[in-house]
Parts: C-alpha cells; sequence; structure tokens
C-alpha cells in the first residue's frame, strides 16, 4: 500500500467512527499520519478527503486566540495542573504546536490571565486562576481585579497621552497631522477631477506618508498597552533623533565569510534564514514560501531530473535549538543550521550545516 492509499484509508477509518468526514487535527490524532504527508501527497485536507470519495464539511474561520486560551485552561482544569504538550496534545481541541505559534506555549499561562480579566470571566475560572497562579506567583500582580471605572479612566489616560506624544512626533516629521491623508483629489460634481478636466490625481505629500507610518506605529503601540503587557515595550515611539544608532553599543559580527553576498557568518536565526537563501539554488533548493509558523520554509528540491520533491524546512542558529524550542521532529524535513550540535538528532531529520556548506565553497575558490 502506497502512502497516499494509506492515507485514503485512514480518512475513511476515521469518518466511520465519526460519521462525518474527519478534520485535520482528528485524522492526525486518531491515526499515525503527520499533517506534512497529508500535504506533501494531496496539497490539502479538503482534497484529501475528496479523494477519499468524502465531502469535506464547510470551512473553518480563523482561530480565536482567546478560544485556544480557554481549550487550555479547560485541560488545566481536567488535569488539576498545567498541561505538558504531550497531555495537551492528547486531551485538547487542538494541537499544542498551533498554541506554541499562535501564542507560545511558555505564555500560556500569562494569556489565560489577561484573557480572564479582559472578559471578566474570573468567578467561572477561579479554580484555573488558583492553580495558574500557584505555579507563577508573579501573575498575581496582574491578577488583581480593576473596576470599570479605573479600568477605563486609564485606558483614556494612556490613550491622549499616546495621541498627545504622536501629535508633537508627527510636526517633528514634517509638519503631518493625525487626518486621515489623502492621495485623490475629490471629485466635482461633473464626474471630473477637481482642477478641471485635465487634471491628474495628486501624490501623497511627505507629511501625508509620514504621517501613515506615525499612524501605524502609535496603532502598535496602544494595541500593546491594551494587552496589559507589565514589561516596557521595546517598540515605543520615540522622537525622530532618539532613533539614531547608539555607538556606544559595539554590534556583533559573526566570523568573516568569503561571499560575496554576506561579509560576516550569521548570529542568529534570521542571518541563517539569508545565508540559505544565498545558497539555496547551489544546494538544490528552490524557495516556495517563507512564514512565521512552523515550519519557516516550504520548498521543492530536485530529486531526480525533472522531479522535485516538496520539502519543509526549519531554520535554526544551532541544531540543537530545534528540540530547545520544542518544535515537532514529525513536522519537519530538513534542519537548516550555521552549527549542527545536536547529537541524538532523529535519523529521518537531516541537518544542513551551513558552515561546511560555506567552507567547502571557500576550499574550492
Amino acid at each position: 500500500m502506497t502512502k497516499r492509499e494509506e492515507i485514503i484509508a485512514a480518512i475513511r477509518n476515521c469518518a466511520t467512527q465519526l460519521g462525518r468526514a474527519p478534520s485535520k487535527a482528528e485524522l492526525c490524532k486518531a491515526s499515525k499520519i503527520t499533517w506534512h504527508q497529508v500535504y506533501k501527497h494531496f496539497r490539502g485536507m479538503r482534497a484529501a478527503v475528496r479523494a477519499a470519495g468524502l465531502e469535506p464539511g464547510p470551512r473553518g474561520g480563523p482561530l480565536d486566540v482567546n478560544a485556544l486560551v480557554l481549550d487550555w485552561a479547560r485541560v488545566v482544569r481536567e488535569l488539576g495542573r498545567l498541561p505538558s504538550r504531550a497531555e495537551y496534545d492528547a486531551r485538547g481541541k487542538h494541537h499544542s504546536v498551533t498554541l506554541h505559534a499562535r501564542i507560545g506555549w511558555s505564555q500560556m499561562a500569562h494569556k489565560f490571565v489577561l484573557a480572564i480579566r479582559e472578559f471578566h470571566l474570573e468567578k467561572e475560572w477561579s479554580d484555573v486562576e488558583q492553580i495558574v497562579v500557584k505555579k507563577f506567583p508573579l501573575l498575581r500582580q496582574i491578577a488583581k481585579p480593576f473596576t470599570a471605572e479605573v479600568a477605563e479612566g486609564a485606558k483614556r489616560e494612556g490613550l491622549a497621552a499616546d495621541l498627545r506624544r504622536g501629535a508633537q512626533i508627527g510636526r517633528e516629521l514634517g509638519g503631518c497631522e493625525f487626518s486621515p491623508p489623502r492621495a485623490v483629489l475629490p471629485q466635482q460634481a461633473n464626474g471630473g477631477p477637481a482642477g478641471g478636466p485635465g487634471a491628474v490625481p495628486q501624490e501623497p505629500s511627505r507629511g501625508m506618508r509620514l504621517g501613515r507610518v506615525v499612524a501605524a506605529a502609535l496603532a502598535i503601540q496602544i494595541l500593546m498597552a491594551a494587552v496589559g503587557s507589565t514589561q516596557q515595550s521595546a517598540l515605543s515611539i520615540q522622537p525622530l533623533n532618539s532613533l539614531a544608532i547608539n555607538r556606544a553599543e559595539s554590534a556583533v559580527y559573526g566570523e568573516p565569510l568569503g561571499l560575496a553576498a554576506m561579509a560576516h557568518a550569521p548570529t542568529n536565526e534570521d542571518g541563517v534564514l539569508f545565508l540559505f537563501g544565498v545558497l539555496a539554488a547551489g544546494l538544490g533548493f528552490r524557495v516556495e514560501r517563507i512564514q512565521r509558523a512552523f515550519p519557516d520554509c516550504e520548498a521543492k528540491r530536485e530529486v531526480a531530473p525533472g522531479k522535485w520533491e516538496l520539502t519543509f524546512v526549519e531554520f535554526e542558529l544551532y541544531s540543537r535549538n530545534f528540540k530547545e524550542h520544542r518544535h515537532d521532529p514529525k513536522g519537519a524535513h530538513v534542519i537548516v543550521c550555521w552549527k549542527h550540535n545536536w547529537p541524538d538528532c532523529p535519523e529521518w531529520l537531516e541537518v544542513i550545516e551551513l558552515s561546511k556548506v560555506v567552507k567547502r565553497l571557500g576550499d574550492r575558490m
């Protein structure tokens, strides 16, 4: 039986038990089929369900973050303690990888406390809150109840301060105010553009463009303040003259490389991603998509003349970070890293160590 036939058989078996076509999570939980196997052979769950002779259910909307948090809290209530990722996978409605990608597994307790405060669910989830603050006592500081009057007053005061600061920055950046920028002049009553039949739409001024940038930055700051984070945001808005690079803090570079496109070795995961982009064609890869969620990259690799295989790639500075980040070893095919330092890496995971690739290129020169 081929892998494609095995997936179809698993879908039919799961549908017999459920009385309907299974979802991706239900299929993976009831069988040994992994999501990347489904994607590799069918490019999606709906196509796989149709290949099994079934009609997929209606498309679901995007997952709500608070729904994910409360499902995690339900598992906490069932266990009487904080679950491991394996325990959540066995009892939760979703997969721990989804929670980690959308929220961050280590941030679930913090997000839970914020959520029940925001939606006034303290009474319904008081038992789970006690379990959470017992594990993380510092969360008691943000678990203190706020009255509606205090919360609304703080919100108004913070918003007013942000807008005053933004207006000042807007003036510094070219006299722009926070009125909606208009790239095109209003139409006249006869249907032609203002200024006569020969007039053309005008481009937004520099002040208007900068106004959009400042307004977007303000939106980020206001959103972060609404979340109630107790840490000072590194994205807080500053005057233009304070955005200059602080020369007193020297940048850290990796070892020099003999490459035209990259002068130094990567010192973080983003550097590994860029270096892979430089070397991808030589390694036989063609990148299809880069994403924030796990796995980082979808690429195709030529396995035989005229035959290409879909490959899921995860970027790490060191290969062992894959384990420390708690990624699912079955959710990727290849780890691309600068240094390979994971001796017990699963044998089915291919590791491409870019430091050795660069060294081989240097030896050829």
